[in-house]
């Protein structure tokens, strides 16, 4: 059994591949190339692999993939009988690129989501897979026991019916990414990654470490993602900070050009 990861990415595949003693292949997105993944590379890397993992959009790098893009990877794990599970749980801004529809007749394809990011319900501590009616079968018997609980169940169910708040928030967020973006990218000593979820992934060019800042901010009231323990960023000068409310977000900013200046 082997599964490959491209990194950096989130750290929860890796650890579950390893509690399962699944081996890994490792694919190092390159800095140079803005941490752009590519399907090309992927597809050249797939011999011996049983088991690729996607983040769509990436954590923490925000790099994201069109729909068309990934069907090309789809069609060809599944001709190659390879299981691709796709993380989609960044992708609410994003709906109409997302493959929840297309699991139906792919045997090979497991998609996941997250309530807990878009709807900021990271205490419920819940989310959903979707696949084939074949695949949720055998994935049936490996599921824990009691693995949401009843809160968490009503909760989620009221939350998917409220389209005025799920409209409201994407559209909010649209505006504020781009705003936050747009700002972050006026600050000397950082470089912006174009964002293309509710965070913006930066890196410092300056001296200061990513865990200083977060050091510093945290002072302020403000937390930041310190990347450094991310597999790939170990260097300690990427952080990843959140979409937050105008206010909030202004606060961030001050305080940013403040340390850095």
């Amino acid at each position: 059994k082997k599964a490959l990861i491209p990194i950096p990415t989130f750290y929860e595949y890796e650890r579950a591949l390893n509690n399962n003693n699944i081996s890994i292949n490792f694919y190092k997105l390159e800095e140079k190339q803005k941490f752009t993944i590519s399907i090309s590379e992927i597809i050249s890397q797939l011999a011996g692999i049983d088991l690729v993992f996607l983040c769509n959009p990436n954590n923490p790098t925000g790099t994201f993939l069109h729909k068309e893009e990934i069907l090309i990877l789809v069609k060809e794990v599944q001709r190659r009988s390879i299981f691709l599970v796709l993380d989609e749980a960044f992708i609410d801004l994003h709906e109409e690129e997302s493959f929840l529809r297309e699991v139906r007749n792919n045997d090979h394809l497991f998609v996941l989501r997250s309530l807990t990011k878009f709807y900021g319900l990271p205490g419920l501590r819940i989310g959903f897979g979707v696949g084939s009616s074949k695949l949720i079968e055998k994935l049936e018997g490996q599921k824990i026991p009691w693995s949401v609980n009843y809160l968490a169940k009503i909760v989620v169910r009221e939350v998917l019916r409220d389209e005025k708040f799920i409209s409201k928030s994407r559209s909010f967020l649209l505006k504020e990414k781009e705003f936050l973006y747009r700002e972050l990218s006026n600050i000397k000593g950082l470089k912006t990654y174009k964002p293309s979820a509710n965070f913006v992934f930066l890196k410092l060019l300056g001296d200061i470490s990513s865990e200083k800042l977060k050091e510093q901010l945290a002072k302020k009231g403000i937390l930041i993602r310190d990347c450094s323990n991310f597999r790939g960023l170990e260097e300690g000068n990427f952080i990843r900070v959140a979409v937050r409310t105008r206010k909030e977000n202004i606060k961030l900013l001050k305080e940013l050009k403040r340390v850095l200046s």
